[in-house]
C-alpha cells in the first residue's frame, strides 16, 4: 500500500513565546521536538514547524493510513 500524507495544525493552548516560556514549557517543547525529528528521520515525517506571526505550528506526514496518522499526532 502507498503511503497517504497527512497534514495537522498544532495550536498550543496557553501559548507563550520561545523566549518567555518556563523550564518546564522549555522542556516539553524539547521533547516534541525531538519526538519529530525521529519522525523526519524515521522518514515519516516529511515537514514540521512553527509558523512565522502566529501561534501554531504545522506538521506534514506520510503514513499508511488515517489510524496511524492519528496515532503520530
Amino acid at each position: 500500500m502507498d503511503k497517504r500524507h497527512f497534514m495537522y495544525v498544532l495550536e498550543p493552548l496557553g501559548f507563550t513565546a520561545p523566549e518567555e516560556m518556563t523550564d518546564a514549557q522549555q522542556r516539553i517543547a524539547g521533547a516534541h521536538f525531538d519526538y519529530l525529528k525521529r519522525l523526519t528521520a524515521g522518514d515519516e515525517v516529511v515537514l514540521a514547524g512553527r509558523t512565522e506571526g502566529a501561534e501554531m505550528g504545522i506538521v506534514v506526514l506520510e503514513a499508511q493510513d488515517e489510524d496511524r496518522a492519528r496515532e503520530v499526532m
